[in-house]
Protein backbone atom coordinates (compact mmCIF):
# COMPACT_ATOMS: atom_id res chain seq x y z
CA UNK A 1 0.00 0.00 0.00
CA UNK A 2 2.58 2.22 0.66
CA UNK A 3 4.39 1.41 -2.55
CA UNK A 4 1.31 2.25 -3.99
CA UNK A 5 0.88 5.84 -2.15
CA UNK A 6 4.67 6.65 -3.34
CA UNK A 7 3.99 6.02 -6.81
CA UNK A 8 0.52 8.03 -7.16
CA UNK A 9 2.74 11.23 -5.76
CA UNK A 10 5.19 10.42 -7.85
CA UNK A 11 2.72 10.73 -10.70
CA UNK A 12 1.18 13.77 -9.22
CA UNK A 13 4.83 15.48 -9.06
CA UNK A 14 5.39 14.89 -12.84
CA UNK A 15 2.32 16.10 -13.96
CA UNK A 16 2.59 19.64 -11.88
CA UNK A 17 5.83 19.07 -13.55
CA UNK A 18 4.42 19.17 -17.34
CA UNK A 19 2.04 21.76 -16.28
CA UNK A 20 4.37 24.10 -14.93
CA UNK A 21 6.75 23.36 -18.24
CA UNK A 22 3.37 24.63 -20.42
CA UNK A 23 2.93 27.06 -18.82
CA UNK A 24 6.25 28.66 -19.09
CA UNK A 25 6.34 27.49 -22.56
CA UNK A 26 3.15 29.34 -23.40
CA UNK A 27 3.86 32.54 -21.49
CA UNK A 28 6.95 32.45 -23.31
CA UNK A 29 5.05 32.01 -26.74
CA UNK A 30 2.93 34.97 -26.16
CA UNK A 31 6.38 37.12 -24.68
CA UNK A 32 8.17 36.17 -27.77
CA UNK A 33 5.09 36.98 -30.19
CA UNK A 34 3.76 40.49 -28.08
CA UNK A 35 7.62 41.22 -28.64
CA UNK A 36 7.50 40.74 -32.21
CA UNK A 37 4.44 42.55 -32.65
CA UNK A 38 5.79 45.55 -31.08
CA UNK A 39 8.83 45.43 -33.22
CA UNK A 40 6.84 45.08 -36.18
CA UNK A 41 4.81 48.23 -35.03
CA UNK A 42 8.22 50.32 -34.04
CA UNK A 43 9.42 49.65 -37.70
CA UNK A 44 6.32 50.25 -39.50
CA UNK A 45 6.15 53.15 -37.31
CA UNK A 46 9.46 54.35 -37.60
CA UNK A 47 9.45 53.87 -41.79
CA UNK A 48 6.06 56.04 -41.75
CA UNK A 49 7.91 58.97 -40.02
CA UNK A 50 11.08 58.47 -42.35
CA UNK A 51 8.35 58.99 -45.21
CA UNK A 52 6.65 61.67 -43.68
CA UNK A 53 10.01 63.58 -42.71
CA UNK A 54 11.38 62.97 -46.94
CA UNK A 55 7.92 64.50 -48.00
CA UNK A 56 8.53 67.25 -45.77
CA UNK A 57 11.84 67.41 -46.97
CA UNK A 58 10.64 67.36 -50.57
CA UNK A 59 7.92 70.44 -50.36
CA UNK A 60 10.30 72.45 -48.61
CA UNK A 61 12.74 72.05 -50.86
CA UNK A 62 9.71 72.49 -53.89
CA UNK A 63 8.26 75.52 -52.01
CA UNK A 64 12.05 77.06 -51.45
CA UNK A 65 12.63 76.72 -54.98
CA UNK A 66 9.13 78.52 -56.17
CA UNK A 67 9.76 81.24 -54.20
CA UNK A 68 13.45 81.51 -55.52
CA UNK A 69 11.89 82.04 -59.07
CA UNK A 70 9.06 83.94 -58.00
CA UNK A 71 11.35 86.45 -57.03
CA UNK A 72 14.10 86.24 -59.43
CA UNK A 73 10.96 86.70 -61.88
CA UNK A 74 9.63 89.85 -60.49
CA UNK A 75 12.91 91.57 -59.98
CA UNK A 76 13.21 91.10 -63.64
CA UNK A 77 10.13 92.39 -64.58
CA UNK A 78 10.66 95.42 -61.89
CA UNK A 79 13.62 96.08 -63.68
CA UNK A 80 12.64 95.85 -66.94
CA UNK A 81 9.50 98.17 -66.06
CA UNK A 82 12.21 100.29 -64.53
CA UNK A 83 13.89 100.92 -68.10
CA UNK A 84 10.57 101.41 -70.13
CA UNK A 85 9.58 103.78 -67.93
CA UNK A 86 13.11 105.51 -67.91
CA UNK A 87 12.70 104.86 -72.01
CA UNK A 88 9.39 106.62 -71.51
CA UNK A 89 10.46 109.77 -69.87
CA UNK A 90 13.41 110.52 -72.83
CA UNK A 91 12.30 113.72 -74.91
CA UNK A 92 10.26 113.22 -77.69
CA UNK A 93 12.86 113.86 -80.28
CA UNK A 94 15.63 111.65 -78.74
CA UNK A 95 13.02 108.61 -78.48
CA UNK A 96 11.94 109.58 -82.45
CA UNK A 97 15.95 109.89 -82.99
CA UNK A 98 16.10 106.42 -81.64
CA UNK A 99 13.21 105.29 -83.81
CA UNK A 100 14.95 106.16 -86.74
CA UNK A 101 18.05 104.41 -86.26
CA UNK A 102 15.50 100.79 -86.51
CA UNK A 103 14.74 101.74 -90.15
CA UNK A 104 18.03 103.91 -91.04
CA UNK A 105 21.32 103.31 -90.31
CA UNK A 106 22.66 106.67 -91.60
CA UNK A 107 21.08 107.75 -88.06
CA UNK A 108 23.40 105.58 -86.09
CA UNK A 109 26.63 106.77 -84.37
CA UNK A 110 29.97 105.20 -84.65
CA UNK A 111 32.17 105.65 -81.19
CA UNK A 112 34.93 105.03 -83.79
CA UNK A 113 35.72 108.48 -84.96
CA UNK A 114 38.03 107.68 -87.94
CA UNK A 115 34.92 105.76 -89.28
CA UNK A 116 32.14 108.40 -88.38
CA UNK A 117 32.35 111.40 -86.02
CA UNK A 118 30.14 110.63 -83.11
CA UNK A 119 28.14 113.98 -84.25
CA UNK A 120 24.84 114.18 -85.92
CA UNK A 121 25.02 116.15 -89.04
CA UNK A 122 21.35 115.49 -90.52
CA UNK A 123 18.26 116.29 -90.26
CA UNK A 124 15.04 114.07 -89.24
CA UNK A 125 11.57 115.02 -90.24
CA UNK A 126 8.87 113.16 -88.22
CA UNK A 127 5.26 113.03 -88.00
CA UNK A 128 2.87 110.69 -85.22
CA UNK A 129 -0.33 109.44 -87.03
CA UNK A 130 -1.92 107.11 -83.84
CA UNK A 131 0.12 104.15 -83.24
CA UNK A 132 2.34 105.04 -86.31
CA UNK A 133 5.59 107.60 -86.74
CA UNK A 134 6.73 108.45 -89.89
CA UNK A 135 10.08 109.56 -90.19
CA UNK A 136 12.42 111.21 -92.82
CA UNK A 137 16.16 111.73 -92.31
CA UNK A 138 17.46 114.28 -94.69
CA UNK A 139 20.80 116.60 -95.15
CA UNK A 140 18.02 119.42 -96.38
CA UNK A 141 19.13 119.10 -100.14
CA UNK A 142 18.83 116.51 -102.94
CA UNK A 143 16.49 113.54 -103.34
CA UNK A 144 16.78 110.12 -102.27
CA UNK A 145 15.98 110.82 -99.06
CA UNK A 146 13.51 107.62 -98.25
CA UNK A 147 10.63 108.18 -95.63
CA UNK A 148 9.62 105.09 -93.32
CA UNK A 149 6.87 104.16 -91.10
CA UNK A 150 7.23 102.98 -87.58
CA UNK A 151 4.54 100.95 -86.09
CA UNK A 152 5.14 100.83 -81.74
CA UNK A 153 3.44 99.30 -78.45
CA UNK A 154 4.82 99.84 -74.86
CA UNK A 155 7.36 97.60 -75.25
CA UNK A 156 9.15 97.48 -78.91
CA UNK A 157 9.35 99.46 -81.93
CA UNK A 158 8.10 97.72 -85.41
CA UNK A 159 9.70 98.99 -88.61
CA UNK A 160 6.82 98.70 -91.16
CA UNK A 161 7.68 99.79 -94.45
CA UNK A 162 9.50 102.55 -96.62
CA UNK A 163 9.72 104.69 -99.79
CA UNK A 164 11.73 107.17 -101.53
CA UNK A 165 11.58 109.26 -104.37
CA UNK A 166 14.65 108.48 -106.94
CA UNK A 167 13.24 110.93 -109.94
CA UNK A 168 11.55 114.12 -109.88
CA UNK A 169 12.45 115.40 -113.58
CA UNK A 170 8.98 114.78 -114.92
CA UNK A 171 7.09 112.69 -112.91
CA UNK A 172 8.30 111.43 -109.23
CA UNK A 173 9.48 108.01 -109.43
CA UNK A 174 9.07 105.89 -106.32
CA UNK A 175 11.08 102.81 -105.16
CA UNK A 176 10.54 100.74 -101.88
CA UNK A 177 13.07 101.47 -98.97
CA UNK A 178 13.57 97.72 -97.24
CA UNK A 179 13.06 97.97 -93.58
CA UNK A 180 14.32 94.81 -91.75
CA UNK A 181 10.76 94.20 -89.60
CA UNK A 182 12.16 92.27 -86.71
CA UNK A 183 10.73 94.10 -84.11
CA UNK A 184 13.13 96.23 -81.64
CA UNK A 185 12.77 96.49 -77.74
CA UNK A 186 12.28 99.94 -76.15
CA UNK A 187 15.22 98.76 -73.76
CA UNK A 188 17.52 97.95 -76.40
CA UNK A 189 17.32 101.39 -77.87
CA UNK A 190 17.89 103.12 -74.42
CA UNK A 191 20.66 100.80 -73.96
CA UNK A 192 21.75 102.50 -76.96
CA UNK A 193 21.17 105.91 -76.13
CA UNK A 194 22.88 105.47 -72.59
CA UNK A 195 26.27 104.28 -74.37
CA UNK A 196 26.39 107.62 -76.06
CA UNK A 197 23.65 110.16 -74.58
CA UNK A 198 25.79 113.06 -76.01
CA UNK A 199 25.10 112.12 -79.47
CA UNK A 200 21.11 112.23 -79.17
CA UNK A 201 21.06 114.99 -76.56
CA UNK A 202 23.11 117.67 -78.76
CA UNK A 203 20.87 116.79 -82.08
CA UNK A 204 17.68 117.80 -80.19
CA UNK A 205 17.61 120.86 -82.52
CA UNK A 206 17.68 119.13 -85.99
CA UNK A 207 14.65 116.64 -85.18
CA UNK A 208 11.60 118.38 -86.19
CA UNK A 209 7.62 117.90 -86.75
CA UNK A 210 6.50 117.68 -90.60
CA UNK A 211 3.05 117.96 -90.21
CA UNK A 212 2.39 116.68 -94.17
CA UNK A 213 3.46 113.35 -92.61
CA UNK A 214 0.20 111.34 -92.60
CA UNK A 215 -0.41 107.57 -92.01
CA UNK A 216 -2.81 108.91 -95.47
CA UNK A 217 -0.06 110.45 -97.50
CA UNK A 218 1.99 107.61 -96.80
CA UNK A 219 0.24 105.12 -97.68
CA UNK A 220 -0.46 106.91 -101.32
CA UNK A 221 3.35 107.23 -101.85
CA UNK A 222 3.62 103.52 -101.43
CA UNK A 223 0.61 102.92 -103.65
CA UNK A 224 3.14 104.89 -106.66
CA UNK A 225 5.69 102.36 -106.28
CA UNK A 226 5.63 100.75 -109.69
Amino acid sequence: MKKVLIGFALLLALAGCNRQENEEQTTSKSTTEATSEVSKETSTTQSQSASTSEKIVASTTQSTSKTEETSTSSSVEDEQARKLAEYNNLPEQVKVFLATTTVDDRAKYDLDPEVKPPTFIDYIQYNFDGDYLIVNLTSGVGIGHPVYLINYDDEFIYPVDGFVIVDQSAEAVYETAPVDPTPVSKIDLLDYYQANPQYFDTSIDQIQVYDDFTLNSFNKSINKIN
